[in-house]
């Protein structure tokens, strides 16, 4: 089966200084940090569909970093893409926006 969580790790390693990339069953959970500090949670669906959808939350309002159960937390946006990139860009977006609210 392909990861598509795997796909996005490895594309944001080259935006964030770290990143720590786990699979839980039928998400994959990604943590991403900014300098020190671990910033974002992003759960990422493994489906065989063509397309990629995940969540993401500021770790600070995460109550827990298992995606089966963070994907239903009433904290954090949702991303719906096309492909690898274009998840990427889209959840870019949405955390700038995140961080002015």
């Amino acid at each position: 089966m392909l990861i598509k969580g795997k796909i996005i790790a490895e594309k944001l390693k080259g935006i964030f200084p770290r990143v720590v990339h786990e699979i839980q069953g039928l998400f994959s959970s990604i943590i991403v940090y900014d300098d020190k500090e671990p910033k974002y949670v992003i759960c990422v669906a493994n489906t065989l569909t063509p397309y990629i959808y995940g969540r993401f939350t500021s770790i600070d309002k995460a109550n827990t970093l298992d995606c089966n159960q963070l994907i239903y937390m009433p904290n954090g946006l949702f991303v719906y893409a096309r492909s690898a990139e274009e998840f990427i860009s889209k959840m870019l977006y949405k955390m700038k926006r995140f961080r002015q609210v």
